[in-house]
């Protein structure tokens, strides 16, 4: 029994910390996306997040599908001209 309770201590001890380390992490998010953090309904900015997040994966596998049929070469003139000279 002790040894159940010792570990359980312990992983309970890990669950705050990280449930701390979350908020700090989120508040700092809000922060960034000039949000307030005490505001309580600050999910339009995950959404925004995640249209960003979706869209960004849609232009990648397009551009892969577009060097994997030869259309473009991942280093030939007309991807500078599609994407900029990164």
């Amino acid at each position: 029994m002790n040894e159940f309770l010792s570990g359980a201590r312990e992983r309970l001890s890990s669950l705050v910390e990280l449930q701390s380390s979350t908020t700090r992490n989120y508040q700092t998010l809000i922060k960034y996306m000039g949000e307030k953090p005490d505001q309580p309904d600050n999910v339009p900015i995950f959404s925004i997040i995640h249209q960003f997040l979706v869209k960004f994966d849609a232009a990648c596998r397009q551009y892969r599908e577009k060097v994997e049929k030869n259309c473009l070469s991942p280093r030939s003139p007309s991807t500078d001209k599609l994407f900029g000279n990164i």
